[in-house]
């Protein structure tokens, strides 16, 4: 489970948990009827006789759904910005074949975007990919195109690519160098420069940040190589 990862993870790294997380993974314990001697092995600095009847109520939303416990875990220690955390459960859940919901990696990606930890947003990104969390954004229209540029179907990739404009997501610049290298290489030269001048354009047309959604900036830290602002 979750809970086994990060107390593992814990004692490998000689760290303790803060309190409000300590209770979280408290209480998930015990909604879940699992053994809680590892979590206190691994946090001598908080005793069960300081532990109030109030702090342990249990948790009323989705208390036998494990995933929404998982889930609730992983947004405290992202409110906490315990990212080094987080990224390695994730990597391990990823190993182990645990499923988050899509709302939870989609904030992660966000928080490690929003850090410039490209690394770990791509990490987050390949998990939903690996475990088929739905995630209808232009990180993954743009992913489904590079699949299909390095599979020889460029035809497939355009298609892909104008479908999402259909579904209402804007190109990046990640976007478009995908596009713009799978062209050149498929030998498309001058399709390629018909997309290089729309991407210059969109450099050019003088979007502030806050213009530039969440979904797109995510895009340009995957794809664009380089960060942006």
């Amino acid at each position: 489970s979750l809970l086994r990862l990060l107390s593992y993870y814990m004692k490998e790294n000689g760290l303790v948990l803060w309190y409000p997380i300590f209770m979280e993974a408290f209480k998930t314990l015990n909604v879940t009827g699992e053994s809680d001697a590892l979590l206190r092995q691994v946090n001598p600095h908080i005793s069960l006789e300081s532990i109030s009847d109030e702090d342990v109520e249990p948790i009323v939303t989705g208390a036998d759904d494990p995933s929404n416990l998982d889930r609730g875990l992983i947004v405290l220690l992202l409110k906490k910005h315990n990212l080094v955390v987080v990224n390695h459960l994730l990597a391990g859940m990823m190993d182990k074949n645990l499923k988050l919901d899509s709302v939870t990696i989609l904030t992660i990606i966000e928080v490690n975007c929003a850090h410039y930890k490209r690394d770990d947003a791509l990490l987050a990104f390949q998990y939903s990919i690996k475990m088929d969390i739905e995630q209808k954004c232009t990180a993954t229209y743009t992913t489904l195109i590079g699949v299909h540029f390095a599979a020889g179907s460029a035809n497939k990739a355009l298609k892909t690519y104008k479908y999402m404009q259909r579904t209402g997501k804007h190109p990046s610049l990640g976007t478009y160098n995908v596009l713009l290298s799978g062209l050149e290489i498929s030998g498309r030269l001058s399709e390629a420069e018909s997309y290089r001048k729309e991407k210059k354009n969109l450099q050019n047309d003088g979007r502030s940040d806050e213009t530039v959604s969440m979904d797109e900036k995510i895009c340009d830290i995957l794809f664009a190589g380089d960060m942006v602002s």
